[in-house]
Parts: C-alpha cells; structure tokens; sequence
C-alpha cells in the first residue's frame, strides 16, 4: 500500500487567494484518497498587510485555515501539517517551508523582510526543509543550486513549459524534484502529490522522507492551466 500526500496547499480562512474552506478541502481530499495534507498559506507583505493589528494578530489569521483544517482532519482520520509559502520581499520568489511551527513564527516577526543568505541562515539553523515554489514562473529568483535545496518539478497551477524547465533544471543539478498541486480550489486536487511507502504523520518524517528521496511524484494536467 502507498500514501498520498499534498505539500502545498491554501486556505480560504488566510485570504483571498485561496479558495476552499478548511471543511470543504479536507473532506474532499479525504474522498479522494489523500492520508496527509500539508497546509502552506502565504506569509507575505500582502497577505499579512490585510491585517491591520497586532503580530500576534497578525499570526492568528495566517494559522486559521490551518487550524480549521486540523480540526476537520481529526474528525475524519486526515492528517493535517502545518508548514508555509513565505515570499521573500527583497527576492519576490516563494519558499515552501517545513519545520516552522506557529511558536516560532509568532517569536520571530516579519520573516518575510529576511534576504534570501539570512534564510537560509534560518532554515539550516532550525534543522527545517525549504523547497523553491514553482521555479520558473515568471519573475522567480532562482536559488543558487549548490544550496540543494529541492524544488517544485510539478506545480498544478503553473504552466506546463514551466514545469517542464524545472525539471530539466533538477536533472541537470541533481536536486530533488517534487510534484504539488499548488491547491486553492477544488478544480486543483489532484494535481500533484507524493506517494510514499508509509504513512506520513508528522513534518518530521515528512522532511526525513523527501531528504532521502523515498516518495514517487504523482501529476496529471489541468484543463485550462491558469497559472497562479
């Protein structure tokens, strides 16, 4: 038996970018066979700029979807992992990060106005696993590859010659390539996943998983490809 696992997914409850309430993604990712999900909202200056409170008030609208989502999942036997897409403002490119925890987030502010050398200060510091978000979208700033950092060789909401290049650029650099479905909506699930030999409960294991590449990438395409 294999385990499907989205790792980068969005909420209705942090914004308007995502499009599914927490109940509604859960349940339907249960249904179509999912074990785990990971939740990455956006921290960004956007995203957080629609709050006009404090951090602490900041944090509790990006963790809300995640909360929810959590809620839902252990109604229903889903296991829901908090991790987040931070954009940094001085690179505009987008992070996947896991490993964070709202603690730290919460203790920490403003992660976003990091240089690209001070997250990677961060990230390799706290032990946690950074993956480049869609790559070769445009106005993405690539990092440079002897950092190993994996990246997305299959994101559902980008172009298909986009992710095309990433995974040439993968191959080329030998980095570790994952498959996402980059969900805000229902039309996304399915997308893109992993499939792993055990079942995926903590961001841990998750992290351990993809660093000794014991996960398959699972994609199909989208009618319609509309590139988030």
């Amino acid at each position: 038996m294999q385990y499907k696992t989205e790792i980068h997914l969005h909420t209705k409850m942090h914004g308007d970018r995502g499009f599914s309430d927490p109940d509604e993604l859960v349940r339907l990712h249960k249904d179509a066979g999912y074990s785990t999900i990971i939740v990455t909202d956006h921290y960004s200056a956007d995203n957080l700029g629609k709050i006009d409170g404090s951090w602490d008030e900041k944090m509790d609208y990006l963790v809300g979807g995640f909360k929810k989502a959590l809620a839902a999942g252990e109604k229903i036997g889903l296991n829901v992992l908090l991790g987040t897409e931070l954009t940094l403002v001085t690179t505009q490119s987008d992070y996947l990060i896991y490993g964070i925890n709202e603690a730290f987030m919460r203790e920490n502010p403003n992660l976003h106005c990091l240089n690209l050398r001070e997250l990677v200060d961060v990230v390799n510091k706290n032990g946690w696993l950074a993956i480049q978000a869609h790559p070769f979208r445009l106005a993405m700033q690539l990092v440079p590859p002897e950092l190993g950092w994996p990246i997305e060789t299959w994101n559902g909401g980008t172009e298909p010659e986009a992710n095309e290049e990433a995974e040439r650029y993968a191959r080329e650099h030998n980095l570790i390539g994952l498959a996402t479905s980059d969900y805000h909506e229902p039309a996304d699930l399915g997308l893109g996943a992993i499939l792993t030999d055990v079942e995926i409960t903590n961001i841990e294991q998750f992290i351990e998983i993809v660093r000794a590449r014991k996960f398959t990438n699972i994609h199909k395409d989208r009618v319609g490809n509309k590139g988030y």
